[in-house]
């Protein structure tokens, strides 16, 4: 997945932005405090799985339109950024959410309440909600659930993947409406990454080497080279585990 547009709405002093355009060379110019760290420690937040924003990267309330509340702030930021897919990733997007396209849409929403912001994508979905997150992410158990819930039927099957394909086939034929669902989480491994070099870290340069090694590390792990077969090994884990949870289900429920 390759950058090419971000937007970012009650970040810090980016109150509403703009589609900011990135290229293969991008220069940010412009006068002290005008956004350009806020723009980039926004992108990073954004493409960081496991980052949350800090209580005061929420922007102060707009008091233009006569809001007369001193010092409060907005209860939520809506990051958003447009990729260009590569023909895999646009292969993966149109057999989960049946989406036929090289270039989507993707945001996330924080909430100073919420400790989760899932990367979301606007897609025709069932209007049920238990549609709104890919197949793929079920156990077999969940499946079956959602299978005799909506009637669906299915015989004969054994493998995730048989009820996955049986219940997509189903979905084909059924009535949708736009919403926003979860990102497959094979685009999600796909995202860039992102490393903020700044003059705070500039006296601690060993630190800095080591965070690049490591980003360097997790992008060879993730090309072409090595990703298939860390791939299956990976599936095959998953696999296995799924089978160990599914035992222990019923003792912790």
């Amino acid at each position: 997945m390759k950058l090419i547009a971000f937007k970012a709405e009650h970040f810090r002093c980016l109150f509403t932005t703009e589609w900011i355009p990135f290229t293969e060379l991008s220069i940010f110019t412009g006068e002290n405090d005008g956004g350009k760290s806020s723009t980039l420690y926004a992108l990073q937040i954004f493409l960081d799985s496991r980052s949350q924003p800090q209580a005061d990267d929420y922007a102060y309330l707009d008091t233009s339109a006569g809001a007369n509340i001193a010092d409060s702030r907005e209860d939520e930021i809506i990051l958003q950024a447009k990729f260009a897919l590569r023909d895999s990733e646009s292969a993966l997007l149109k057999s989960v959410w049946d989406i036929d396209s090289n270039e989507i849409v993707v945001r996330r929403i924080f909430k100073v309440a919420s400790a989760t912001s899932p990367f979301e994508i606007e897609a025709l979905s069932h209007a049920d909600n238990a549609f709104a997150t890919p197949l793929d992410d079920y156990t077999v158990k969940e499946l079956q659930d959602v299978a005799k819930r909506f009637e669906i039927s299915i015989t004969g099957a054994t493998r995730k993947q048989e009820y996955v394909d049986t219940i997509r086939s189903w979905l084909r034929s059924q009535s949708k409406v736009s919403a926003f669902v979860k990102l497959p989480d094979g685009l999600v491994a796909a995202l860039p990454q992102i490393q903020i070099f700044s003059s705070e870290t500039a006296l601690d340069p060993e630190k800095e080497i080591r965070k690049t090694l490591s980003t360097q590390f997790q992008a060879l792990i993730d090309s072409d080279r090595y990703s298939g077969t860390i791939s299956q090994i990976k599936k095959d884990i998953e696999a296995d585990l799924n089978v160990q949870l599914e035992k222990l289900a019923p003792f912790v429920k």
